[in-house]
């Protein structure tokens, strides 16, 4: 006989009543309203709203630096090879990739808090963390690329 088998406080503790009598009365229930706690919910779970909006913003930032990228290339082959580092377009466009940037930051911690998330679909957060990771390392190579080129 062991030193706690007369003691009932490690005892299993008593069963959780509920309104429905005890705990698994409930399921035959048809009124009874699904609680976001059950476990045994046979729904498909909706998706992240962290997930979404980090998918959009990435979208949006995406083809915002594009947009930009491409007018910077516009600009220079118009100037005649290289753009003036001192010209108000060229302060604009930085100005521009670097708001970019960091929407682009905003929206990859809004990918990370939606795949945090429990019991919701995480395929929007996925996607975006992924779109975003492609444009930090794309916007990175092409500022490498042209400070190693100028």
């Amino acid at each position: 006989m062991g030193y706690y088998d007369n003691d009932d406080r490690y005892d299993d503790p008593p069963r959780r009543r509920s309104r429905y009598g005890y705990e698994g009365d409930h399921d035959d229930d048809p009124y009874r309203r699904r609680s976001r706690y059950d476990e045994d919910d046979d729904r498909p779970l909706k998706h992240s709203r962290f997930g979404i909006a980090s998918f959009i913003i990435a979208l949006a930032g995406g083809v915002f630096e594009f947009i930009l990228i491409a007018i910077a290339g516009v600009l220079s082959v118009q100037a005649g090879g290289e753009l003036d580092e001192n010209s108000p377009e060229a302060i604009l466009i930085g100005l521009g990739i670097l708001a970019g940037f960091a929407l682009n930051l905003i929206s990859m911690g809004l990918a990370i808090a939606g795949l945090c998330e429990r019991r919701r679909n995480k395929v929007f957060a996925i996607l975006g963390l992924a779109i975003n990771i492609l444009l930090l390392i794309g916007v990175c190579g092409l500022g490498a690329l042209g400070a190693m080129a100028g």
